[in-house]
């Protein structure tokens, strides 16, 4: 039980810290409910970026980095960062 209530202390530290501070940098995978959500908001997210793109085309690419979480200066240009996995 005390696994799952740090767990969930966590959850609710994301999300305040997105409420209150808008789109964060790089998002704790581990912190959704439904992960596979976030990565469908990307994908429609990357195909109202390039409106020549079809939500149907899009794909997913991934990139495995060694740069820690707090190291990073600003959101990716294109999808997200996420750590956690």
């Amino acid at each position: 039980l005390g696994q799952w209530l740090e767990s969930m202390q966590q959850r609710n530290e994301q999300w305040r810290r997105w409420l209150d501070r808008g789109r964060p940098i790089c998002f704790w995978l581990g912190g959704f409910m439904r992960p596979r959500s976030l990565i469908a908001a990307v994908m429609q997210d990357a195909a109202r970026k390039h409106k020549a793109l079809r939500l149907e085309d899009t794909v997913l690419l991934t990139e495995v980095t060694k740069v820690d979480a707090a190291e990073l200066k600003g959101p990716a240009e294109n999808g997200v960062y996420v750590n956690g996995l």
